[in-house]
C-alpha cells in the first residue's frame, strides 16, 4: 500500500511502457486461488476471451485481481460460485467480480476502502483478513487513473466493478501478465 501511494517516478515515456493483459492477470489470480476455491467447493469462472490490455505493471494487475477474487471466495457460501468478467469498449476496460454471498452491509459501504477496515468483526476473524486488500485495490486503480466500486446485486452478494483505461500503445514484451514460476 505504501509503495502504491508514493508518486510514480516514471516520465511519460516510461509510463507508456507499463501494460499488461488484464485477462491473463485474472487467470493467474484464479490459478493462485485454486486451492481455496476447491477447499470451499466454489466454482470460479472467467468470462471474457478478448485481450484487455491496461496501463498497469503485471504484478499490480495480478494483485488487484487476486485480492478481489480472494474476498469473493471468503464471502461466498460453500458450493457457491464467483464470476469474473472482462469487457472493453470506448477506450475503457471493465473488470467485475461477482459473488452470491452475504453482500455488503449498508453501514460498511462508506468505509470499504479505508486501510484496516474489516466491517463485521466476527466475519473478519473467520476470514483472517487484515483490512488492507481493498485499500490496495483502490490505490492500484487510482494510480492507473481508473475506479473501483462495490455494490450489492439483485441476486444477492457483492459486485465489484473496476474501470481502467485501455492501454493503447504498442504491445511490448512487458505486456504479458504471465508470472514465471
Amino acid at each position: 500500500l505504501a509503495r502504491l501511494e508514493q508518486p510514480e517516478e516514471l516520465n511519460a515515456e516510461e509510463r507508456k511502457q507499463h501494460c499488461c493483459s488484464l485477462r491473463e492477470a485474472a487467470e493467474e489470480a484464479v490459478h493462485q486461488s485454486e486451492s481455496l476455491a476447491q477447499l470451499r467447493e466454489i466454482d470460479v469462472k472467467v468470462d471474457g476471451r478478448a485481450e484487455t490490455f491496461v496501463p498497469l505493471d503485471r504484478r499490480d494487475a495480478v494483485l488487484l485481481c487476486s485480492n478481489l477474487l480472494v474476498n469473493a471466495l471468503q464471502h461466498s457460501p460453500k458450493h457457491g460460485k464467483v464470476l469474473l468478467s472482462l469487457t472493453q469498449e470506448n477506450g475503457s476496460v471493465r473488470f467485475t467480480v461477482q459473488d452470491w454471498g452475504e453482500g455488503i452491509a449498508e453501514e460498511d459501504q462508506p468505509h470499504l476502502f479505508h486501510p484496516f477496515y474489516r466491517g463485521d468483526v466476527s466475519r473478519s476473524r473467520k476470514s483472517g483478513g487484515t483490512g488492507l486488500g481493498l485499500s490496495i485495490c483502490k490505490a492500484i486503480c487510482d494510480r492507473a487513473e481508473g475506479s473501483i466500486n462495490i455494490t450489492n446485486h439483485a441476486g444477492g452478494g457483492a459486485l465489484v466493478t473496476v474501470a481502467l483505461p485501455a492501454y493503447t500503445g504498442p504491445l511490448l514484451p512487458t505486456c504479458s501478465a504471465s508470472v514465471k514460476a
